[in-house]
């Protein structure tokens, strides 16, 4: 996801920081293997 997602923002370092380690620490735990392609918004 912070492959594809993250990189057509344009947002502090700072903030981009904080939204991977909540995206790494809380989001994608709770989804685990789970695919979420069908789910997301593009």
């Amino acid at each position: 996801m912070e492959a594809t997602r993250l990189p057509n923002h344009r947002i502090e370092e700072s903030a981009r920081q904080d939204y991977v380690y909540v995206i790494n620490a809380y989001i994608m735990p709770f989804f685990g293997g789970m695919r979420l392609l069908g789910h997301c918004i593009r």
